[in-house]
């Protein structure tokens, strides 16, 4: 079950998740808030972890309310139970009243190796509703597993008349 989390700040606070520091939104998929600024990442620090989960229709979702800055950051993808086509867009950060970057992201796929070998033009993009994800494949495409079925049926076939010819080895 998705879990949602309200960070509450006062007015013109900010949250600062620096050098090997980590947001999550929690340990299985869920929206956590911040009413306020959110800056994610220092240029000359080593990178924030935004850890992402990604699970049966449920996915995590920063909402910041105030300013948003991405810079040095890597954005570490988890399976919690979901699946995904690369055409998906997958909403990671929304409500933010400006936006500085996305600099310097880092698609972290360790925590998902299947689908790191399905996953071959993984980005970021912009419309009005916030920062999407797309690019992740959790699957092979439709069109990988036609082939693959078509070349065991092939093989089969082969066998068959090998059988039926009495050339088996």
């Amino acid at each position: 079950m998705p879990s949602d989390e309200v960070f509450g700040l006062a007015p013109g606070a900010r949250v600062n998740v620096l050098a090997d520091g980590t947001v999550a939104p929690g340990l299985s998929p869920g929206v956590l808030t911040i009413l306020g600024d959110l800056v994610l990442g220092e240029a000359s620090l080593p990178p924030a972890v935004y850890e992402w989960e990604l699970g049966a229709g449920v996915e995590d979702l920063l909402v910041v309310t105030g300013d948003l800055t991405l810079n040095n950051w890597i954005l570490r993808i988890v399976d919690a139970g979901g699946s995904t086509y690369a055409w998906e867009k997958h909403y990671i950060f929304t409500g933010f009243t400006a936006l500085s970057g996305p600099n310097n992201v880092t698609f972290d796929l360790s925590q998902v190796p299947l689908w790191a070998q399905f996953t071959s033009d993984i980005q970021l993009g912009l419309d009005s509703g916030g920062i999407y994800l797309t690019g992740l494949n959790s699957t092979p495409e439709p069109g990988t597993l036609s082939l693959l079925a078509l070349g065991a049926s092939l093989a089969r076939i082969r066998l068959f008349q090998a059988v039926k010819l009495g050339d088996v080895n």
